[in-house]
């Protein structure tokens, strides 16, 4: 848990950074898929190898829940995703807040 718990923290920075153009985090996409891209560049780096991927990926649904869209119905995910602005949903920056207090 302590990689999700780091992935919370940088994409939380990123978003009070007023979410800047990265390599990394998009403003268009949620966490699972903004985890994805951030676990491929710590691989690249030689940070994490690729086998935890699948671990970790499910240890973040279970945080979820199991759920698809565990911060807003499907069809709010596809506005914010059109309009650039998941990472300012309440529910999300609530959450990961949280978690990461939880996780500490």
């Amino acid at each position: 848990m302590e990689e999700i718990k780091q992935f919370l923290i940088e994409w939380n920075e990123w978003r009070k950074a007023g979410a800047p153009p990265s390599p990394v985090f998009s403003r268009s996409t949620g966490l699972c898929h903004n985890f994805d891209v951030w676990f491929d560049e710590k691989v690249k780096l030689g940070l994490l190898t690729a086998r935890r991927r699948n671990n970790l990926y499910w240890e973040l649904n279970n945080l979820f829940d199991g759920r698809a869209y565990p911060f807003c119905p499907g069809y709010e995910y596809r506005h914010r995703k059109l309009n650039k602005s998941q990472h300012l949903l309440p529910a999300r920056i609530d959450w990961v807040e949280a978690m990461i207090e939880k996780l500490s």
